[in-house]
């Protein structure tokens, strides 16, 4: 069982009243020719901006919550997963 309910807010070791503000900067050697960073040819940057589908705790290892994905289903042996 999943230690968070659906829609929860934020993690229970995760301050929601934490301050909030100030800059990120981000740097990457090297060239690129694209933002897309799935180009079949060429040079992506290095951008980080992909969001993924799942997340995980810090505080309960193998469960995923959805982050972009809204459901998944799996066979008991693994071999595909629907989203």
């Amino acid at each position: 069982m999943p230690k968070y309910p659906p829609g929860f807010k934020n993690f229970e070791y995760a301050n929601p009243e934490a301050p909030k503000g100030g800059t990120l900067r981000l740097a990457a050697e090297g060239t690129f020719d694209s933002f897309h960073p799935f180009i079949p040819k060429g040079n992506p940057a290095s951008t980080g901006s992909v969001e993924t589908l799942l997340v995980t705790s810090a505080d309960e290892p193998f469960t995923g919550y959805g982050l972009i994905a809204e459901s998944m289903e799996w066979p008991e042996d693994r071999s595909w997963v629907k989203l």
